[in-house]
């Protein structure tokens, strides 16, 4: 019996890899041979999860400057090198070859991608069942995304069509975090939402420390990027509203920088960053998908500053401040806007609570993981 899955991702952030980690868990406690194709960042936490099978392809990343994502650059490098950089379609040939050498090495009986649209060409192209978990399908905010990326996602929605299953890992589209990066769900009919990946149940120890907790996501230089920029501007308003925060970045390193009214630390472990989690007052961070969904599973209010031109973090920000769970804040007028934003989610403490526990028991009824391995193994 063939029992071979293939994993692959995308690259940015770190939704991807995580979403995945957690199905892999599930599939190799099952019995099932994994193998997996990653870049090489994602190598590392694949194997830091005691995974072996594990081959490199190239990374692909957006060009980040001071305030967030440099669109120009990052248009102009789908086409050709920048900075040094291969170009994105240069990147996703390379990722595509690697993908196709190895399912002719290894003969999965299934693919399964998440957001790598290289491996879903492999599975059209070479006639590979695939099941690709996404959060995203065809960002139509802020108006700009619908014209930058009008061409691409027509061909990746072509790719995605022929996909086994897409499993969606949101809740159904009158409560879906990712509705502004939905796009046309008729299209589709192997479209099926399961629920956050996130264990949405309540845990116990939840309380309000008086203080804020930053959780950045994006790239490495993107999460440096945003500690400098908003340090200044929590520690004179935390100290007028009575709060300190502290901020894990994702690196490497523990404690790296403390003040009475804040601590950095390069990196938590799980339990502190669950700790954190349950005992802070209010969750400030970029938007990120995974990110949304774990506060709202501790009922925290949410202070959201996407990055200027990720439309993924700006779409999740305007929908999370739609549906009553936090407030979305411009990074380049944070000075202006954080004081008013402070104060609304204070005066406004009972409403915001009750509508993240309503959300959050909503949420509650999906096993969004469980349901997407049970649906994996039902193709494997």
């Amino acid at each position: 019996m063939n029992d071979r899955i293939m994993i692959t991702t995308a690259d940015i952030g770190w939704a991807h890899i995580n979403r995945v980690i957690a199905v892999a868990k599930e599939l190799d406690l099952d019995g099932y041979e994994l193998h997996f194709c990653l870049s090489r960042k994602n190598c590392v936490i694949a194997r830091q999860n005691g995974f072996r099978n594990i081959y490199p392809t190239e990374e692909t990343s957006w060009i980040e400057n001071e305030y967030g994502v440099d669109v120009v650059k990052s248009l102009y490098n789908v086409l050709l090198p920048t900075n040094g950089r291969n170009s994105i379609i240069q990147k996703f040939v390379s990722q595509y070859r690697a993908i196709r050498e190895y399912v002719h090495r290894i003969n999965p009986k299934l693919l399964i991608s998440d957001g790598s649209i290289p491996a879903l060409r492999v599975s059209k192209r070479w006639n590979k069942d695939c099941i690709f978990i996404t959060n995203t399908i065809r960002p139509s905010y802020p108006w700009y995304a619908q014209v930058a990326t009008k061409v691409p996602q027509e061909m990746a929605e072509r790719y995605m069509q022929a996909a086994r299953e897409i499993i969606f890992a949101d809740l159904p589209p009158n409560k879906t975090i990712s509705l502004y990066n939905l796009g046309d769900s008729s299209k589709f009919d192997n479209l099926k939402f399961v629920g956050p990946f996130t264990d949405m149940r309540l845990p116990s120890g939840i309380r309000d420390g008086g203080f804020i907790y930053v959780m950045s996501s994006g790239t490495s230089e993107n999460r440096k990027r945003f500690s400098r920029r908003i340090t200044p501007i929590l520690d004179r308003h935390c100290n007028q509203h009575g709060y300190t925060w502290k901020m894990t970045l994702g690196l490497s390193g523990g404690l790296m920088e403390k003040t009475d009214l804040h601590e950095i630390y390069g990196y938590v472990d799980s339990e502190t960053h669950e700790r954190f989690q349950k005992e802070c007052g209010l969750v400030f961070h970029n938007g990120s998908h995974s990110i949304c969904f774990r506060a709202i599973s501790k009922e925290k209010r949410s202070l959201i500053v996407p990055t200027k031109h990720q439309v993924e973090q700006e779409a999740n920000a305007r929908r999370m401040q739609e549906l009553g769970l936090g407030v979305c804040l411009e990074e380049k007028r944070l000075e202006q806007e954080l004081p008013n934003a402070m104060e609304a989610l204070n005066q406004r403490k009972a409403k915001y609570s009750s509508t993240l526990r309503e959300f959050r028991e909503c949420a509650e009824r999906f096993d969004g993981l469980r349901e997407a391995v049970e649906d994996i193994e039902s193709f494997a």
